[in-house]
């Protein structure tokens, strides 16, 4: 084989989704099909997301795993999914370190999907808590390096002028578009995130134990 089409050919191969477990779930009388796939772009990469299919037609996705980040900092997603009754409830966390942080993603999220009679799926309920870098956000209300909203300021103290309060405003009204999702505060914050850690606590183990092994590189500063 000419070996200047084997790195194009390792490239395809690495972009194809690996499926992994398939996992059948009878809910309110109708099969739908749980599949994992793991995707890889580079030989760092790693994604693992599950799709939820109805017969041969694709529902929803929804992120089990995913890690960005560099020799300084780390950010993972995890997530994971139940069946209860009719109801297919997805759980997302996400954390982060980073030994120069400019910025710490953060949170957790419940999404929560009803099976009709008819077998159609329909979103019922998601919440969600998060530190994020929000795209669609108002440009005038980020910090100098444009990654940092003024409003993530006022998520764990109450502002106190009307300014702060557009701020804040604006952060929450741009993560529920972006994530579909009531953001929470307070108590039923608390609760969300009791939930979410509950539900992936071996996960989160598995994936932030070895943070503190690598605290030369990460640092201190994570959430």
């Amino acid at each position: 084989m000419n070996k200047l089409y084997t790195p194009l050919i390792i490239l395809l191969l690495a972009l194809v989704p690996l499926v992994g477990q398939a996992k059948t779930h009878r809910i309110n009388h109708h099969n739908f099909s749980l599949e994992t796939h793991k995707v890889k772009k580079y030989e760092s990469d790693r994604t693992e997301i599950i799709h939820l299919y109805r017969g041969k037609k694709k529902l929803l996705s929804h992120t089990l795993f995913k890690e960005d980040g560099d020799c300084s900092s780390v950010t993972i997603q995890l997530g994971d999914y139940s069946v209860e009754n009719n109801n297919i409830i997805f759980y997302s966390y996400w954390a982060s370190a980073d030994r120069m942080p400019l910025f710490l993603r953060f949170g957790f999220q419940k999404q929560v999907y009803s099976v009709a009679d008819n077998g159609i799926v329909r979103l019922e309920s998601s919440k969600i808590y998060i530190e994020d870098i929000i795209k669609n956000a108002n440009p005038d209300f980020f910090i100098g390096h444009g990654w940092t909203h003024k409003g993530l300021a006022y998520l764990n103290k109450s502002p106190t002028t009307d300014e702060e309060k557009m701020w804040l405003d604006d952060y929450v009204k741009s993560v529920e578009e972006e994530y579909k999702a009531e953001f929470v505060f307070g108590e039923e914050r608390k609760a969300l995130e009791k939930e979410v850690r509950a539900k992936l606590k071996d996960k989160i183990a598995e994936h932030t134990d070895d943070w503190d092994i690598y605290k030369e590189a990460y640092g201190n500063s994570r959430k």
